[in-house]
């Protein structure tokens, strides 16, 4: 799949010497998209507050600065998601570069259309990033985390390294949006609904789907790939090299001539890797267990809450109460 928006030669040129200081050969035909999508996120985080106060006046104008903020950054997670969702699924049952490729292309092969995605995804890694440092003292230092593993990964697939497995992990966001929803019932009057009970339900089951499953099996074989990377010989690695630089790989997959992986950067890949996969487990625990509490509550609960209203189905990603 060939990139539908290539850059302007003077902006290629600009980012040159930032992809040869980074060793990020394919970065400068993407940056500018990187940029675009960066700035796009900025601006539905400072429409927000307009499109809430129009949408929900009463209930937006009784909520405190804190509840305000998080229903500004759950709108941009709510957009990036759903078209990060879209991009993945045309990526993985349309693009017919990814079909029949070898370990070495998945490692090493570079399609353009791959790097649109994930410039776009990156440009909200970035935002989102940036978001969770400044304000770490309410969303936490897991969450800070979670953004600086998703821009390490998605960053270097412009080594390029494994930039095949960026749509196949984008499926994790397919459960955002219902979480995004449920947050938005919890601060507009929706709280304990039965919409808002069908909604935490299809939550658990696509966070179940689409994280713990697909990401499990998914990070499996980008261990088995990254370990073949690193043992392969310097003699089989030129091999790979003369004949890829020659075929340009299967289709318009393979661009780029394959670089030795050191042993330490793969551990560091491998390590965000696994900490977003980590982090997915935790969220899922918290899940469970607050769904747990809200269908079986205990004796305590039922003295304390009296007739309280119900808690709701789910927590928030980072553990944090919502409500």
């Amino acid at each position: 799949m060939q990139d539908p928006i290539p850059p302007a030669v003077w902006v290629r040129e600009f980012f040159e010497p930032v992809g040869r200081l980074c060793n990020l050969p394919a970065l400068p035909n993407h940056a500018h998209q990187i940029l675009i999508s960066l700035l796009f996120y900025t601006c539905a985080y400072k429409i927000a507050p307009s499109l809430f106060s129009w949408l929900f006046p009463s209930r937006y104008g009784s909520l405190n600065k804190a509840k305000r903020h998080e229903c500004h950054v759950d709108a941009v997670s709510l957009t990036q998601s759903t078209i990060n969702s879209l991009m993945a699924v045309v990526m993985l049952y349309f693009d017919t570069d990814r079909k029949d490729i070898s370990w070495v292309e998945r490692v090493w092969g570079f399609n353009e259309g791959n790097g649109l995605v994930m410039a776009i995804s990156l440009g909200y890694f970035i935002w989102h990033f940036v978001m969770m440092a400044l304000h770490v003292h309410h969303y936490g230092r897991m969450m800070l985390l979670h953004g600086f593993a998703a821009c390490f990964v998605v960053l270097y697939a412009y080594r390029p390294l494994l930039i095949h497995y960026g749509p196949i992990f984008l499926v994790y966001e397919f459960s955002n949006p219902f979480l995004n929803l449920h947050r938005f019932f919890e601060k507009f009057g929706k709280h304990g609904t039965q919409l808002q009970l069908i909604n935490g339900i299809i939550l658990i089951v696509v966070f179940f789907f689409c994280r713990i499953v697909w990401g499990t099996y998914h990070v499996s074989w980008l261990y088995r790939d990254m370990w073949a990377a690193v043992r392969i010989t310097d003699e089989n690695l030129a091999a790979y090299q003369r004949t890829l630089a020659a075929s340009q790989g299967h289709g318009s997959s393979i661009i780029y001539v394959p670089q030795r992986i050191p042993a330490y950067f793969a551990v560091v890949h491998l390590g965000c890797n696994t900490t977003l996969l980590l982090l997915c487990y935790y969220w899922f625990c918290l899940i469970l267990r607050k769904a747990a509490s809200t269908l079986f509550p205990t004796a305590k609960n039922h003295k304390e809450g009296g007739s309280a209203e119900k808690p709701s189905v789910v927590m928030t990603r980072d553990g944090r109460r919502s409500d």
